[in-house]
């Protein structure tokens, strides 16, 4: 059993070594990753989820950090910022609206969640939940002019591996912080 428990640690840790190794190599090749999203936005909607989407930047970073007090500080903002996006233009495509407005009421629920963890871990375990949500609703509403990397870290959850999203190319986890910084690797850009 424990010969078991070396051999699958180890297979994480490799895991994460190469998808380090790949983001690191891959700084001066085409990024193979990128989708272009032509999504039609209104400049006010496309202000509100960006302002919300950097919201979500200063959560990311202070899980980065290990900082639970800058942690439940930005899902605070990020909570008020939610319910300041309006999808009034979106009710003409009923899909788009329907994704959106799913996204942020599931949304309230998670950062409602975050708040409520007392430990680190519990609020890592909700910010996979709110990163995989704040996916869906910028795929929705769109944004205008915005590149952004969901980034993947193959060991978090249990080794099924979680997603996050940034604003810059380099990988920085918030699941693991200073353990495990460079772990993971960029499945996907979008380019809006």
């Amino acid at each position: 059993m424990f010969a078991l428990s070396v051999s699958g640690s180890f297979a994480f840790l490799v895991s994460c070594h190469s998808s380090q190794q790949k983001n690191q190599a891959g700084d001066n090749t085409a990024d193979t990753t990128l989708v272009k999203m032509n999504v039609k936005v209104s400049d006010t909607l496309s202000a509100r989820v960006n302002t919300f989407l950097n919201t979500y930047y200063q959560l990311k970073d202070a899980f980065v950090k290990s900082d639970t007090t800058a942690a439940d500080e930005a899902a605070g903002n990020l909570l008020q910022n939610a319910q300041a996006i309006s999808l009034n233009e979106l009710q003409s495509d009923t899909a788009r609206y329907n994704k959106a407005h799913e996204s942020l009421v599931s949304l309230s629920g998670e950062i409602a969640g975050l708040l409520g963890e007392k430990t680190i871990l519990g609020k890592r375990r909700e910010f996979q939940m709110i990163s995989d949500i704040t996916y869906d609703l910028i795929t929705s509403t769109g944004l205008k002019g915005q590149k952004v990397y969901r980034d993947f870290c193959p060991m978090f959850n249990d080794g099924n591996g979680a997603y996050w999203l940034s604003s810059i190319q380099r990988i920085n986890n918030p699941y693991y912080g200073d353990e495990m910084l460079g772990c993971g690797e960029i499945s996907k850009t979008l380019q809006f």
